[in-house]
C-alpha cells in the first residue's frame, strides 16, 4: 500500500472538506506508439492495441460523490461512457441467483418518499415544465427496479440491503450538484489552485477555475452515487430513462453495489484526507473502471433498436463547456474512465470477475500500477520540510506517474508525455504559498538515468515554451531562469530538482533551504 497504509483495515481519518485539483491523463490506444522520443521503444505500457473502443461523444458528467476531492491532479467528476456493440473489451455476464425481482426500490421523487406500491408524488416538475404524475413515478420505480436486477447479474453480485434511489429531474440535478458543490469547495485553496496553474502555463489569463469546475459538474448531469449517503440519484424526465439514462443508472448502481461489498467510498477517503493523492487515483480508476466496464457489458447486450436510440442520444449530447475547458482538465476528467476500466478488462481477461473483486481487496497503490499493470516498488524520496516566514503549506507527497504526465499537457505530445511517465520512480513535493506567491518544490527519481533526462529536458520545455521563463542560465550544474517566473532545474544522475516560483527572491530562498537540506 501506499505510505502510511498497511491494509484495507487502516484507521480511518477525519474527514476534511474541500477540493484539491485536477490533473491525470487518458491513453488512447497508439498513442505511445506515435512520436517516440528519439525513436525508443516504449516501455512497460499497456496493451492498447486496435481501435479505441470508448467514444468520447458519449460521455455525459455524472458525480459520484467522492465529489469534491482533495487530489492534487485528479477530477472526481464521473463520465459514464458509451462503447460501441461491437467491441471485444467486455465479457459474458455471470450467471448468478440473484433476488433482485423481490427487491423493494425506496424511490424519492420531489422530496416524497414512495414505497413499491406508492406513486404519490408532490409538486415536482419535469424539463418540460409539466408534473410528474403518479403514473410516471411508478414507470421509473418500475424501470430502476429491473435495472437493479440487471446489474446484480452482470456485476455478478447480490446487494446486501435494497439501494435508496432518488429520481429528480434534469434541472434538479444540476441545481442539486452546483450546490453541493459550491458549499464543499475551499474556495481559498482552490485560489491557490488557480494561481499554480497559472504558473505553469495551464490555464488562460481569460479562464477561471472555480467557474470552469461549477460549469463541468453542472453539464448534462444524469445521475451519481452519493458515497457518505449510499444513495444513487437519477435524472429523468417525464417519458421515464431514456436508453442512455438506464447506462447511466446501471453505472451508478454498480458503485452502488460493490460499496456494499468492499466500502471502497470509506478507503478511498481515507487515502484522500491522508494526501495519499497518487494511491487515491489509483483506487479511483479501480472503482470506475469497475463501473465503466460492466456498464459496457450492459450496452453490448441492448437490442439493436435500444442501442441505436442510446448512441442518437449520446451523441447529441452538448460538451460546450468541457471542449471550452483546458486541456489538462478535460484528461484529467477522462482517465480514470478510460485508463481504469483498461486495468479492469485486463483483469477481467486474466482472472474473470473475481479478480475484480479481489482488486478490491488488494487495490493498485499507484497510477503507474494502474496503468501498467504492475505493481512495481516505489523509490522513497523526500524533500526537507521547508518553514519560510510568512509561506504556508498547502500541499505534500507523491505526486506519481500521471500526475507528472499532465504538468506537461500543453508542452508536449501526449505520445511524448506516455514515454516520459514509463519512466517515473517516485517523487516527493511541496506547494507553498502567502497572499501573492507560489512556490513549487518537485523532487523526481527515475527507474533510470535516461528516464531522469527525458524528464528533465520535459521540465525545461516546459518553462520555456509554457511558463514563458527565457532561455535559462547554466550555473551550478543545473539550468537557472532568474526571473519572475522564477525555475531551477538540476538533474544529478537519476534524480531531478524542479523549483518554481512567481517571485524570484522566494524560489531562490527555497533553493537555498533544499539544497542545503
Amino acid at each position: 500500500m501506499a505510505a502510511g497504509v498497511s491494509s484495507r483495515e487502516a484507521e480511518p481519518t477525519s474527514r476534511k472538506r474541500s477540493w484539491r485539483r485536477p490533473i491525470v491523463s487518458i491513453i488512447y490506444p497508439g498513442s505511445d506508439r506515435a512520436n517516440i522520443l528519439r525513436g525508443r521503444e516504449s516501455r512497460r505500457s499497456a496493451d492498447y492495441s486496435g481501435d479505441p473502443v470508448i467514444f468520447r461523444a458519449s460521455m455525459t458528467l455524472t458525480t459520484d460523490r467522492q465529489r469534491v476531492p482533495r487530489l492534487p491532479l485528479l477530477a472526481a467528476v464521473a463520465f459514464a461512457l458509451v462503447v460501441s456493440a461491437c467491441s471485444p473489451s467486455a465479457t459474458e455476464p455471470p450467471a448468478t441467483t440473484s433476488a433482485a425481482t423481490q427487491t423493494t426500490v425506496a424511490t424519492t421523487v420531489g422530496g416524497t418518499d414512495t414505497a413499491e406500491t406508492t406513486t404519490t408524488t408532490s409538486g415536482t416538475t419535469s424539463e418540460t415544465g409539466s408534473a410528474i404524475d403518479d403514473d410516471v413515478a411508478a414507470m421509473i420505480q418500475e424501470e430502476i427496479g429491473e435495472l437493479i436486477a440487471v446489474t446484480e447479474r452482470v456485476r455478478g453480485l447480490e446487494f446486501i440491503v435494497d439501494p435508496e434511489v432518488t429520481v429528480v429531474t434534469g434541472e434538479e440535478m444540476a441545481a442539486r450538484i452546483r450546490a453541493d458543490l459550491e458549499e464543499e469547495i475551499d474556495a481559498d485553496e482552490l485560489a491557490v489552485e488557480d494561481r499554480f496553474y497559472r504558473m505553469l502555463g495551464l490555464i488562460e489569463p481569460n479562464q477561471d477555475l472555480m467557474t470552469i469546475l461549477v460549469d463541468l459538474y453542472s453539464e448534462q448531469v444524469a445521475g451519481f452515487y452519493d458515497g457518505e449517503t449510499g444513495e444513487l440519484v437519477v435524472a429523468a424526465a417525464e417519458e421515464g430513462l431514456s436508453p442512455f439514462t438506464k447506462s447511466v443508472a446501471v453505472h451508478e448502481l454498480v458503485h452502488a453495489l460493490t460499496d456494499q461489498h468492499f466500502e471502497f467510498f470509506e478507503y478511498w477517503t481515507e487515502l484522500v484526507d491522508s494526501d495519499q493523492f497518487d494511491a487515491a487515483a489509483a483506487v479511483q480508476g479501480l472503482i470506475e473502471g469497475d463501473a465503466t466496464y460492466f456498464q459496457v457489458v450492459y450496452i453490448q447486450q441492448l437490442e439493436p433498436a435500444e442501442l441505436l436510440a442510446l448512441s442518437t442520444e449520446a451523441l447529441g449530447q452538448d460538451f460546450g463547456v468541457l471542449d471550452d475547458a483546458p486541456e489538462f482538465l478535460r484528461e484529467a476528467l477522462e482517465f480514470p474512465y478510460t485508463s481504469g476500466e483498461a486495468f479492469v478488462r485486463q483483469l477481467v481477461s486474466e482472472g474473470g470477475i473475481a479478480a475484480v473483486d479481489q482488486a478490491y481487496l488488494d487495490p493498485p497503490t499507484t497510477t503507474e500500477h494502474l496503468l501498467h499493470g504492475v505493481d512495481e516498488p516505489v523509490r522513497q524520496v523526500s524533500l526537507p520540510i521547508l518553514a519560510i516566514p510568512g509561506l504556508e503549506e498547502l500541499r505534500s507527497g507523491v505526486l506519481g506517474e500521471e500526475e507528472l504526465r499532465l504538468m506537461f499537457t500543453d508542452s508536449a505530445t501526449k505520445g511524448l508525455r506516455t514515454q516520459i511517465g514509463a519512466g517515473w520512480g517516485g517523487d516527493d513535493h511541496r506547494l507553498l504559498y502567502d497572499e501573492d506567491d507560489i512556490v513549487f518544490v518537485y523532487r523526481y527519481l527515475g527507474d533510470t538515468e535516461e528516464d531522469t533526462i527525458e524528464v528533465t529536458e520535459a521540465f525545461i520545455d516546459l518553462a520555456r515554451i509554457e511558463m514563458l521563463a527565457g532561455q535559462g542560465e547554466s550555473v551550478d550544474a543545473g539550468l537557472l531562469f532568474p526571473g519572475e517566473p522564477y525555475v531551477w532545474i538540476d538533474r544529478t544522475g537519476d534524480g531531478l530538482l524542479f523549483i518554481a516560483a512567481t517571485d524570484a527572491e522566494l524560489g531562490a530562498q527555497v533553493r537555498a533551504l533544499v539544497s542545503a537540506g
